[in-house]
C-alpha cells in the first residue's frame, strides 16, 4: 500500500518529458574558492528518493525543471511507514527513520516547519542482553539498571558501572582519541574488554546498524564527535528527542506536494554519460533522456557503479565505501524484547555471546515508545532476528553505510567534487549517516545550484 502520492509515467510519457531552454544568468558566483554559474532555469536529474534526494529536489523544484528518478516502487528511502490493523483502525509504524532532535537536526527542524509536519516527545533508551553472561540492563533509571536484581551483588557489575563513568570521562577531555584510530583503540585506552562487549560496541552497533566485528574499526574521532554533540558522555541534561505522529512518511508526503509530477517511480537508471555541456541518463527500459546537471543522491558504492567513466578520484573515492546489509522485521512478537520487563527500553540490543557477536546488527526498536503507540498491543521492528518473529507485518532490507578510517576520510573529497562534470553527491555518509547529515547534504548541493532553504 503506498503512504504517498505521486504520478507514475509510463515510458512513453517519459520518453516526451519536456528539456527546456537554458536562459543563463551573466554573472557568476563565488562560493568555497569555486565558481558556479547560476541558470535562471536548468533541467536537473535527482537519482534517489531518500531524504538527500528529496530534500534535493524539493530546493531546486522552485527555480529549475526537476525530475527525481527512482528504481524502487515507493519513494523515500529509508523514511519508510507501514500501515497495519489495530483494535482502533490502522496505525503506522515507522521501521527506519523514526526519530530526531531539534539541536543536533536543525536543518531537518527546519524543514519539517516549512511543511507544517508536527513532533511529538519521545523516550530514548538503551538496554542490553547477553546471554552467555546472563547479564541484562538498560538506562531506565535505577529500575532499568537492576531490571536483574542480582546486578546489585555482582561485584563485576559495579565494576562494569563504573567503568562506563570513566569511559564518558574520558570522552569529555581534549585529545581523547590521540593514539587511538578506531573504536576498539579508544575502548582499549578508556575503558576495557567488558566495557567494549557489554556497552561501547553494542550502542555503536545500534546506532549505525552495522556489526560488532566491523563497529570496533569505526573511527574513533568521528565516535567521539558524535557523542559529544548527542550529551551522550553525560548522564544529565540529555537531548529530548521527537518522533512523528503518524509516521514520518508523513512528511514525504508534504515534500511530494510541491514535486507534483516530477517522480518517477520504478525506474532505474542503468547509467550516466557525462558530455561536456550536459548529461544523458539511460535507463533500465532502453529510452534515455538529457539533462544540464545530475545529483546522485544514492548509495556511494550505487553512485559508481552507474557513472560510466568515472574519473580517478570519483573511483577512488567513492570506492573506498562498502555497506551493512540488515533484514528488517516489522511485527508483534514480544519475545524479541528483553528478558526483563524491567528493562525494556527503546532501543533493545541483544547478543547470544558477546564474546563471538553476530557479523550484523541484532537489536530490537520498541515503537510503542518511539511512536508512544498503545502498549496493549506490542509493535516491535528487529534487525536480523535469529528466527523469524511470529505476527510479521512487513519485511524489508536496509543497506548502511560501514564507517571505517579510510571511509570516513573520503567525505569532504566526496563534497569537493560537486560541480565537476555536472554531477552532484548527496547522501547521509557524507556526515554521520543520520537523517540530518543526509538533509545537509541535499541543501549544499542546491545552493551550488543557486536554492536555499528558507
Amino acid at each position: 500500500m503506498r503512504v504517498y502520492r505521486t504520478h507514475i509515467h509510463t515510458n512513453r510519457e517519459r520518453a516526451s518529458l519536456p528539456a527546456r531552454n537554458l536562459r543563463c544568468l551573466s554573472g557568476l558566483v563565488q562560493r568555497d574558492s569555486r565558481q558556479y554559474r547560476l541558470c535562471s532555469e536548468m533541467r536537473i536529474a535527482v537519482v534517489g528518493t531518500g531524504i538527500s534526494g528529496l530534500g534535493a529536489a524539493w530546493l531546486l523544484a522552485p527555480r529549475h525543471d526537476v525530475h527525481v528518478f527512482e528504481r524502487e516502487s515507493r519513494v523515500g528511502g529509508h523514511t519508510h511507514t507501514h500501515r497495519v490493523d489495530g483494535p482502533h483502525g490502522s496505525v503506522a509504524l515507522d521501521s527506519g527513520f523514526i526519530v530526531y532532535n531539534e539541536e543536533t537536526y536543525p536543518l531537518l527542524t527546519k524543514l519539517l516547519a516549512a511543511l507544517g509536519v508536527r513532533s511529538q516527545p519521545i523516550d530514548m533508551s538503551f538496554s542490553f542482553e547477553c546471554e552467555r553472561c546472563r547479564l541484562v540492563y538498560s538506562g531506565l533509571g535505577l529500575g532499568g539498571v537492576l531490571a536483574d536484581p542480582r546486578n546489585a551483588v555482582r561485584p563485576g557489575f559495579l565494576k562494569f558501572l563504573a567503568s562506563i563513568q570513566r569511559f564518558h570521562a574520558a570522552g569529555r577531555r581534549s585529545g581523547a582519541t590521540r593514539d587511538a584510530p578506531t573504536l576498539r583503540d579508544f575502548v582499549a585506552k578508556a575503558g576495557s574488554e567488558v566495557l567494549g562487549r557489554h556497552y561501547a560496541y553494542p550502542l555503536a552497533s545500534a546506532l549505525w546498524s552495522t556489526g560488532i566485528p566491523s563497529v570496533e574499526r569505526f573511527p574513533a574521532d568521528m565516535f567521539v564527535d558524535f557523542f559529544r554533540r548527542h550529551r551522550l558522555f553525560q548522564l544529565r541534561g540529555r537531548l529530548q528527542w521527537l518522533s512523528i505522529p503518524g509516521g514520518s512518511s508523513t512528511y514525504v508526503r508534504a515534500m511530494l506536494g510541491r514535486l507534483e509530477e516530477r517522480v518517477h517511480t520504478g525506474f532505474p537508471v542503468r547509467s550516466v554519460v557525462r558530455r561536456e555541456a550536459s548529461c544523458r541518463l539511460h535507463f533500465a527500459d532502453g529510452t534515455s533522456q538529457e539533462f544540464d546537471r545530475v545529483i546522485l543522491a544514492t548509495h556511494a558504492d550505487e553512485a559508481l557503479a552507474i557513472l560510466q567513466k568515472p574519473s580517478d578520484a570519483e573511483r577512488e573515492l567513492l570506492g573506498a565505501w562498502r555497506y551493512a546489509t540488515n533484514e528488517t522485521w516489522v511485527h508483534s512478537d514480544p519475545a524479541f524484547l528483553p528478558s526483563r520487563a524491567a528493562a525494556y527500553a527503546s532501543w533493545n540490543y541483544h547478543v547470544s555471546d558477546c564474546r563471538n557477536p553476530s557479523p550484523v546488527t541484532t537489536m530490537t526498536y520498541n515503537l510503542n515508545r518511539l511512536q508512544r503507540l498503545d502498549p496493549a498491543t506490542p509493535r516491535l521492528v528487529t534487525l536480523n532476528p535469529s528466527r523469524p518473529p511470529n505476527r510479521v507485518h512487513d519485511r524489508v532490507t536496509y543497506t548502511h553505510p560501514v564507517y571505517t578510517v579510510a571511509s570516513a576520510a573520503t567525505r569532504s573529497s566526496i563534497s569537493a567534487l560537486n560541480g565537476e562534470r555536472g554531477t552532484y553527491f548527496c547522501g547521509a555518509y557524507l556526515g554521520f549517516g543520520f537523517h540530518e547529515d543526509g538533509f545537509q547534504s541535499a541543501v549544499e548541493a542546491a545552493e551550488q545550484l543557486g536554492a536555499t532553504l528558507e
